[in-house]
């Protein structure tokens, strides 16, 4: 079975970013981030990752995955962390045949 780990960023009482990331076997993935441009010198998205790759090995996870990137400067901030590249084959699905 897998969980959920939900993350807050705050400046006082101000939100500064939002992190889930859930987990299915011994692979982490990172489902969804979003931090206050603005307030970046805080370094939010930064924090959030560090604390879910914490929580990853506390619970003896392998794998932490980070997702695809094709913007630039999001794989930057992905591989800042030594993650190593792993192409997948994307496949896709028709709601209707035809």
């Amino acid at each position: 079975m897998g969980r959920l780990l939900s993350l807050r960023a705050q400046v006082g009482d101000e939100v500064i970013g939002m992190y889930v990331v859930g987990h299915y076997g011994k692979t982490a993935y990172s489902l969804d981030i979003v931090a206050d441009y603005e307030k970046s010198h805080f370094s939010a998205g930064n924090l959030m990752t560090w604390h879910a790759l914490r929580w990853s090995c506390r619970l003896g996870l392998e794998t932490f995955d980070f997702g695809g990137a094709r913007i630039p400067s999001i794989a930057r901030f992905k591989t800042s962390f030594g993650d190593a590249d792993v192409h997948r084959d994307r496949q896709k699905a028709r709601s209707q045949p035809g």
